[in-house]
């Protein structure tokens, strides 16, 4: 829970500093698309590194010859009894091992956007102007 708790913290301190950074830019008129497009990328990246993470656990588990029957035997405790002695142990630490190395991905994949996080502008943007041919929209 406190790794819940520090995470979400980290996401909103970054997240809503870095979107309204970037809607800075933009004109009046550009805001509705600069924000769906944000969202989009947003949304589009969050399932990306989630199948890249689930990937890499996988290919990790599959690797380890008692982690899944480790894990498998967690919820149905009679594949523990067809184990041989001392591979239930060794399939955890497997299984350790391969969450532990996805983490370790999890990591590496952070401090490499901070490369660019490093290149943003540190300065307030000027305002854009609105062109004049822009349309107005009436309503009632």
């Amino acid at each position: 829970m406190a790794a819940l708790f520090v995470m979400g913290l980290g996401m909103g301190c970054t997240m809503m500093p870095v979107m309204t950074a970037a809607i800075q830019t933009l004109t009046h008129a550009q805001v509705a698309r600069g924000t769906t497009l944000m969202n989009i990328v947003n949304q589009t990246a969050g399932s990306i590194g989630t199948a890249v993470m689930s990937v890499v656990l996988t290919n990790l588990l599959n690797s380890k010859p008692f982690a899944q029957a480790a894990i498998a035997s967690h919820f149905n405790p009679a594949i523990a009894k067809q184990l041989p002695p001392g591979a239930l142990a060794a399939g955890f630490d497997q299984a350790a091992a391969a969450f532990a190395h996805t983490f370790v991905v999890a990591v590496v994949l952070v401090v490499i956007t901070l490369i660019p996080a490093y290149f943003l502008p540190k300065v307030k943007p000027s305002l854009p102007q609105d062109s004049s041919d822009a349309p107005i929209m009436m309503g009632h």
